[in-house]
């Protein structure tokens, strides 16, 4: 039987934040200035929109994949950013997936509130799943419900626990809201690995101990 380890996943992912904070702020700023920077472009708006996007989606799997280094354990540094498998291939069914899921959650919402939680919570490990293990759109959103069978409701538990952590960083005078959106982006790849290390499909468990970032 599956479980969340809520707390544990919420303290490696404090702890992994710390040990790489610099690393993901810097992540954080090129996707945040580029995205600013392409839609107040000289191209105009709509074209500016559109390339903000398309840079931001790759900046997303490069954060995604720099998640799951750090949780596993890995030494992550600048240069080793470029080790990253990006292929047309990847990027193209990351970017379907993504956008089907957020059709799913979206009309789930529309039609009662209820539904779209409840596939948000079966369906967020598509993205996860197609970049790590470079899963067709179609098996990640079957591996991400397998991996989810059971726990839904363990996941609003942790949904609340977000929520705590995101309002905790913006009483920290607003700032606080950055290291808190690492914690929860950690915490959650954190519970991906740990939910396929209780389904079978991983070795060991996710790190706790976070390795430090060498620049």
């Amino acid at each position: 039987m599956k479980f969340l380890r809520i707390g544990d996943s919420l303290k490696a992912g404090w702890g992994h934040t710390r040990a790489h904070f610099w690393l993901l702020l810097l992540l954080f700023a090129v996707s945040w200035g580029l995205g600013l920077a392409l839609q107040h472009g000289p191209w105009g708006r709509i074209v500016g929109t559109v390339l903000s996007i398309i840079v931001n989606v790759l900046l997303g799997m490069v954060l995604l994949l720099v998640y799951l280094r750090i949780v596993r354990g890995e030494t992550v540094t600048l240069s080793s950013l470029g080790d990253l498998a990006l292929g047309p291939g990847k990027v193209g069914a990351y970017a379907l997936g993504t956008v089907a899921t957020i059709l799913l959650v979206g009309v789930g919402m529309v039609l009662l509130v209820v539904p779209g939680i409840y596939l948000l919570i079966r369906f967020q490990f598509v993205p996860l799943l197609i970049l790590d293990e470079g899963l067709g759109v179609g098996a990640a959103f079957e591996a991400s419900s397998h991996l989810t069978q059971g726990v839904k409701g363990d996941y609003l538990l942790f949904g609340l626990a977000c929520v705590g952590v995101m309002l905790l960083g913006l009483l920290a005078l607003c700032v606080g809201i950055i290291p808190a959106a690492m914690t929860v982006g950690l915490a959650q790849v954190w519970l991906f690995e740990d939910l396929k290390r209780q389904a079978g499909d991983a070795p060991q468990a996710p790190s706790h101990a976070p390795v430090p970032a060498v620049e």
